[in-house]
Formats: C-alpha cells, structure tokens, sequence
C-alpha cells in the first residue's frame, strides 16, 4: 500500500465519521426543536427547516437569547395546562356530588381509626 492510498483511506474514514457525527447532532437538534415546538414535523434529514425551526435556531446563536420567541410555545403550553386542569376538575366534581351508598346496597364501611 502506497502512503497516497494510506492517506485517501484515513481521509474517507475521518469524513465518514464526522458526517455521521453531524447526522446525529442535526437529529438530536431537530427533535429537540420538535419538542419544544410540540410538533413531529418533517425530518432532520431536510435541506431546509421548517421556519419556526429556524428561528429558534437563530434565537438560540444570537447574543440575547430571551428575546423573539415565538408566542405559539406558550400558547400551546396554556391549552395542555388547561386541559388537565380541567380534567382533574372534573374528576374532583364527580367525586363531590357522589352519593353516599345506602345500608342496601350492601357495601362495606370503611376502616374506623381506633382511638
């Protein structure tokens, strides 16, 4: 083996392990922007990102990264919060207007604490 040959086999292998190493931190980002967009939208295999996507993006690299995000994150995040609000509500309601079960249906008491 010539040291041309050597070299063109050390560069291939380097390439490939960096791209594989940019594939993964593209999927690690991507599904992270997912996440905090609570969308599953398109791939992190893409040529270009959806815009919401980029934008966090460029929010994330700018000098002041509490600044331009989009209002949508805490407007989804304050339909989730109200939904199980209301659902433990709910079941917090249903719990209150329970009836008491009458001495004929037979069920028992439930444990007295002894004092």
């Amino acid at each position: 083996m010539t040291k041309s040959k050597f070299d063109q086999i050390v560069e291939n292998r380097a390439n490939e392990r960096v791209q594989n190493k940019i594939a993964k931190c593209r999927k690690a980002i991507f599904t992270a922007l997912n996440d905090v967009l609570t969308v599953n939208f398109g791939s992190s295999e893409s040529r270009t990102w959806p815009y919401d996507h980029q934008k966090i993006l460029s929010i994330l690299a700018s000098p002041d990264t509490s600044q331009g995000w989009p209002q949508k994150i805490w407007e989804h995040e304050t339909q989730l919060v109200t939904k199980e609000l209301l659902a433990t509500m709910d079941e917090m309601q249903a719990a209150l207007i329970a009836s008491k079960p009458s001495l004929y249906d037979f069920q028992p008491e439930p444990p007295k604490e002894q004092s």
